[in-house]
């Protein structure tokens, strides 16, 4: 399938995507949708058969599919953000390729210091420049009239992470992405990207969600205080909320899971434009120094969080 994406069915004229279900010209190699053959009855690309061409070596030289990415190794057709080829691991961008090429001509990882690799079927494997801080990308792309390099220099740290991601949000509108470690601690992530507002929600959600485990704790070790003669740790009731605040909580975890490096993503173009409009030129010393991450933001995040819930636990022992 990846090998047509990007193609236009020649019935319909509409490209196809990972959904479609496309049959094969078995003379010629034409692919269509198919109904669309179903429809056409025969593959309308008979001057191939009488030429002995197949439609593969017709396509080879039109740019129909420009935004698409052909791996020249393996030849499948990847997606406009992937840097590395879903098929066979080589590299997509340019900035990798010479790397690679660098690599195998000086017989070392990558050819540069600091560059990284493993030797393979394609020469290294993987050959990064860590010195490019858009990864191979094109510097001047525009997400939201943001440049990309402007986003590499506010993320600063992790960008290889961050900016397929981001260019993929850009071109097709996903929101959805994987972010474990803002699933365990969504606070603390937030805090170490100096998202201080969506850091509040989280500690704030958490220390509310958690208050009735809170309360089951101290009466298991035999805390006393008057809030025991309002709530009844062993009623039905007590176990609902018990139970309802586990499953929020989890709820809450699994949205910052899936939805964290969206957040991210539009709280660095928010950040950017804004310095955009109070700078006539922003350099990127000063993107950086506003972005990156904050070790510092993660233990104020802790301190906070674990100062509030000892709050709570003297407040209930009265």
């Amino acid at each position: 399938m990846s090998n047509y994406l990007g193609y236009k069915c020649v019935v319909c004229g509409q490209k196809f995507d990972e959904k479609d279900d496309i049959v094969v010209c078995p003379e010629c190699g034409t692919p269509y949708h198919r109904e669309c053959y179903m429809k056409s009855g025969k593959c309308v690309n008979e001057e191939l058969h009488k030429t002995g061409e197949s439609w593969k070596e017709q396509k080879e030289h039109e740019d129909e599919k420009s935004e698409y990415k052909k791996c020249q190794y393996c030849g499948t057709v990847n997606k406009p953000h992937t840097i590395i080829c879903e098929h066979c691991g080589a590299p997509l961008v340019d900035e990798l390729n010479k790397n690679m090429a660098s690599g195998n001509a000086e017989g070392n990882f990558g050819g540069m210091s600091g560059a990284t690799g493993n030797s393979g079927m394609y020469g290294n494997t993987f050959a990064f420049n860590p010195q490019d801080k858009c990864c191979g990308m094109n510097p001047d792309e525009e997400f939201e009239s943001v440049r990309l390099k402007d986003l590499a220099d506010f993320v600063r740290t992790n960008q290889i992470y961050y900016l397929p991601i981001f260019k993929k949000m850009k071109d097709t509108g996903q929101k959805v992405s994987i972010n474990i470690i803002s699933f365990i601690f969504p606070q603390l992530y937030f805090a170490n990207r100096k998202m201080w507002v969506w850091t509040a929600v989280s500690i704030l959600i958490s220390v509310l969600l958690s208050i009735p485990t809170l309360l089951y704790l101290m009466f298991e070790y035999n805390i006393t205080g008057s809030i025991f003669d309002i709530i009844n740790i062993e009623s039905k009731g007590f176990e609902i909320i018990y139970n309802a605040t586990g499953f929020l909580s989890f709820a809450f975890k699994a949205l910052m899971l899936l939805f964290s490096n969206w957040l991210y993503y539009r709280f660095s173009l928010k950040k950017i434009k804004r310095s955009k409009m109070s700078e006539e030129t922003v350099k990127s010393e000063s993107l950086s120094a506003e972005g990156g991450t904050s070790t510092a933001g993660i233990f104020i995040a802790f301190a906070i969080e674990s100062a509030i819930t000892l709050l709570l636990w003297f407040i209930f022992s009265k």
